[in-house]
């Protein structure tokens, strides 16, 4: 599914420890905030970016981004989108010209009478 997505490169998790493979990658996405920059920055080239999702261990990840900008050559960045008019109209495009496709992991059952207000 990841290939099919237009990833040039899939490690199974369960089979590989990436950070232990002797690669390195330009960019290293934790969508699941499983791996720390502390380990995966060995994996990373110079120049290279780690995203991260998840704040991280007492929120160390946004000091992290900061620092990173100005020492080292391989930088923390958060996803943080940009809704900007243009975002919305390549996203737009991408999606009728069939080249966007949506992965849905899973969906989640909520009953008729749920209280939908706090979501």
């Amino acid at each position: 599914m990841v290939r099919s997505l237009g990833a040039d490169e899939v490690i199974d998790y369960l089979q590989e420890g990436f950070t232990k493979n002797g690669k390195t990658y330009d960019v290293v996405f934790d969508a699941v905030g499983k791996h720390s920059f502390r380990r995966c920055r060995r994996s990373l080239r110079p120049g290279g970016t780690y995203i991260e999702t998840d704040l991280g261990f007492m929120w160390h990840v946004p000091p992290l981004a900061v620092l990173t900008r100005s020492i080292g050559s391989k930088r923390v960045t958060l996803p943080i989108p940009k809704y900007t008019k243009e975002n919305i109209r390549l996203l737009n495009e991408l999606i009728e010209a069939g080249s966007y496709r949506a992965v849905i992991d899973r969906t989640l059952w909520v009953p008729e009478n749920a209280d939908r207000t706090n979501r």
